[in-house]
């Protein structure tokens, strides 16, 4: 072999044998999930995210440059925590209760998830749309090759009778004839579509009814952008507006204003406004605002607002409910106010009603008659019942009343007081009963102080003319220290106010000498009596737990 043609040889080696100039991965939203009992696997929150945000999700690591980074953990017991990282630096996150259920916990997460990627990277998110790649067409396999032709028998004689065919195998059934195949499609068979290729057509058309528009629906587009409807109004989607005397329905997503006098109906996503006058249905996520003087039903809501008779949702992040009863199946974030509501699950946020209720924890305030939870932030209300909250026995005396027991229940920082006890008047011992709210402050492991307004009704003898009570209000203020594990000592002062005092009552209650030269004498028998009296006091008593 000559010296030239090795070299050539070489030259060809090294050419083909060299890899091919790596191209820069583009940027794309990556999932790193940290495998623990109770969160999804990756595979399902990866379709789950691809769902909610309309965008490829890449599980692989490491994530390419200039890319948002998704990433979820355990956070104890039936919680995780999920962070995004932007592609300019900025971190996000936020811990949330994850449903038993696994689908509903990848539902749960790809919302928070979806909420983040949007508020801290709006930009990344319309790059990997545009660059989405398109679905591929199904390629059309070759048709086989039609068998060779037998060749044509001869014409048998006139007269003939034609043979019998073959007998069949022993146990082989006769072959049944072939089903007919279905007919052609033409344009004339109802395919709107079947005269453009590209799907296009009107985007503005008016519903006779369902079926019967003007224009007819194969010179409309699918997707409508002015869309009115003489009784009702259907078409697959919306760009637009939409409006209706009875009805308007859509078979996928919409956008815009959908209106009607009846009820209004959106398959999947709505991002807008859904305005009718008995129900509105979203069976997708809902962004935007839902109002009715019926009933508003959406399977989940991001940055939404229900307003109705009756409001229910799905998970949902930022979103308000106003109704007269408002529901929430599943975690919610944002406010509730109405006559009775509930969420089946967490809540952060305000629940503001005659009666609250939520399965979960409540990182926020109730307010109303009757609060209901597992445990709370705070709870105002004439009864707030937690059976995860906070619960003690005290026993205390205090200036007037020697001996009083009672109750305190609520939330983290406020609580309920209900308590009993008696007074000694002379050789009589009257009972008192006592109702409050109160709220505690934390100074430490062993270290509290709770201020406390109590009203007090002073429970007289038996005789006809004192059945009626006294009624005497109490502010106090008391410092908590824990000595075990289950007992705590307090002590504090007190400020009281007896409602329409006599001085028999007020001599009963206090200690202390009144100087009444300058007034009136206050007596049983007198026409006019003073609204109150102020004295200070103190409390001692002790705490169980």
């Amino acid at each position: 072999m000559s010296r030239s043609t090795a070299l050539t040889l070489s030259l060809a080696w090294t050419v083909w044998a060299s890899p091919a100039t790596s191209q820069p991965t583009p940027p794309s939203l990556c999932l790193h999930v940290e495998s623990a009992d109770g969160v999804p696997p990756a595979s399902a929150l990866q379709l789950a995210i691809e769902h909610e945000l309309e965008v490829p999700v890449r599980t692989e690591m490491p994530c390419p440059a200039a890319s948002g980074a998704l990433t979820v953990t355990p956070a104890g017991p039936g919680q995780a925590h999920v962070a995004f990282v932007a592609p300019d630096g900025h971190k996000a996150g936020r811990a949330i209760r994850l449903p038993a259920e696994t689908a509903r916990a990848a539902e749960t997460i790809a919302l928070l998830a979806s909420s983040l990627v949007r508020d801290e990277a709006g930009e990344l998110l319309d790059t990997l749309r545009k660059s989405k790649p398109a679905p591929k067409k199904a390629e059309v396999p070759p048709a086989p090759s039609p068998p060779p032709t037998p060749p044509v028998p001869a014409p048998l004689p006139a007269g003939t009778p034609p043979a019998p065919p073959p007998p069949l195998p022993a146990g082989v059934p006769p072959p049944s004839p072939a089903p007919p195949g279905p007919p052609a499609a033409t344009a004339a068979d109802g395919d709107d579509d079947a005269w453009r290729p590209d799907g296009g057509g009107l985007s503005i058309a008016v519903d006779l009814v369902p079926g019967v528009s003007l224009p007819p629906g194969r010179f409309t587009s699918p997707t409508r952008s002015l869309s009115f409807g003489v009784i009702g109004a259907w078409s697959p989607g919306l760009r637009g507006i939409e409006a209706a005397h009875v009805f308007a329905l859509k078979s996928r997503s919409a956008r815009g204003i959908q209106m009607a006098g009846g009820f209004c109906i959106v398959a999947e996503e709505l991002r807008g406004i859904q305005l009718a006058g008995g129900l509105n249905v979203v069976g997708g996520r809902l962004r935007g605002i839902q109002g009715s003087f019926g009933v508003n039903i959406a399977r989940s809501i991001d940055r939404g607002v229900q307003f109705g008779s009756l409001n229910l949702a799905g998970a949902s992040d930022r979103v308000v409910q106003f109704g007269f009863a408002n529901l929430a199946v599943g975690e919610l974030r944002g406010i509730q106010g109405g006559f009775f509501n509930a969420a089946r699950g967490d809540l952060r946020g305000v629940q503001l009603g005659l009666a609250n209720l939520a399965t979960g924890s409540v990182r926020g305030v109730q307010v109303g008659l009757l609060n209901l939870a597992r445990d709370a932030d705070a709870g105002i209300g004439l009864l707030s019942l937690y059976w995860k909250g906070r619960t003690h026995l005290e026993m205390w005396s205090q200036d007037w009343a020697r001996a009083m027991i009672g109750l305190k229940h609520g939330s983290r920082y406020i609580h309920n007081i209900v308590a009993v006890g008696g007074r000694s008047v002379g050789d009589r011992w009257l009972p008192v009963v006592a109702l409050g709210l109160g709220l505690r402050a934390r100074l430490g492991d062993r270290l509290h102080v709770d201020v406390d307004a109590v009203h007090h009704l002073l429970l007289q003898g038996q005789s006809a003319e004192d059945q009626a009570p006294d009624h005497l209000s109490q502010a106090k203020a008391t410092v908590g220290l824990r000595l075990f594990r289950s007992a705590t000592v307090f002590a504090g002062l007190s400020l009281n106010a007896l409602w329409l005092p006599t001085r028999d009552l007020v001599e009963s209650l206090t200690p202390f000498e009144r100087d009444d030269s300058t007034r009136k004498d206050v007596c049983q028998n007198c026409a006019e009596r003073r609204s109150a009296d102020l004295w200070p006091g103190v409390v001692v008593g002790v705490a169980g737990f």
